[in-house]
């Protein structure tokens, strides 16, 4: 699941880009999938766990990308890069002005883009969920933000996930299957009966199946639990 927001700063935005790609190609505009905004914001767009590859996507500045995947048997999990804002890395993928380019993708990229999903705003609709901000400071809740049933907010027969928000005592989601939280502010604390893990932001941590009824004490976080559907 990717999380994006498409201002990448005060001029450049990273719609800007695929629709020059599709002009490039003599192909119709592609929709926006989010709207410019001064605020920092969530989108949770799923291209990966719904099953449907070749969807272009951009990730801008300032954006926190959470991207959990499932990957069948038989397949695999490939992300080809149009293009890479010129960044540069050294050693271990560390950003550096004196290291390499990663590798680009252009023409794998373009030989499996859908554009006609790409430039069909019904269909990118279906495909997003504006969670909004939540307080930190405001009680703990469990919000759902994909999964296989009909009270899902977005479709997604292979993959579950949630959004953990606020301060207090709240439930794991109870799903049968290995489970990862991670936390992106705050921290949260996993009860364990005789015992507690601690979770800072920046952290994941992997629930057991077996765990099914589990507190976690959420301290100003925010947090995404995922799993696949077992």
């Amino acid at each position: 699941m990717s999380l994006v927001a498409l201002e990448l700063d005060r001029q450049v935005r990273a719609d800007r880009l695929m629709q020059e790609i599709a002009a490039r190609h003599g192909l119709p505009p592609i929709q926006n999938i989010a709207h410019h905004s001064t605020d920092r914001f969530l989108v949770a767009y799923v291209p990966d766990v719904a099953g449907i590859p070749g969807t272009p996507h951009a990730v801008g500045r300032g954006l926190t990308l959470i991207e959990p995947q499932v990957v069948l048997p038989g397949h695999r999990g490939v992300t080809y890069r149009y293009w890479d804002w010129n960044r540069r890395y050294g050693a271990g993928g560390v950003p550096d002005p004196n290291g390499k380019p990663r590798e680009l993708h252009a023409d794998h990229a373009l030989a499996v883009t859908r554009w006609d999903r790409a430039c069909d705003p019904d269909w990118l609709a279906s495909r997003i969920v504006r969670a909004g901000q939540r307080d930190p400071r405001a009680a703990a809740r469990s919000e759902p933000l994909c999964g296989p049933g009909p009270d899902d907010p977005l479709l997604s027969p292979p993959m579950r996930a949630a959004r953990l928000s606020g301060t207090g005592r709240v439930q794991l989601p109870v799903w049968s299957s290995l489970r990862a939280v991670t936390v992106i502010e705050g921290r949260l604390s996993l009860d364990l009966g005789s015992a507690s893990l601690s979770v800072p932001a920046g952290t994941t941590a992997v629930v057991p199946a077996a765990c099914l009824d589990l507190a976690i004490e959420l301290d100003g976080a925010l947090a995404l639990v995922s799993a696949a559907v077992g």
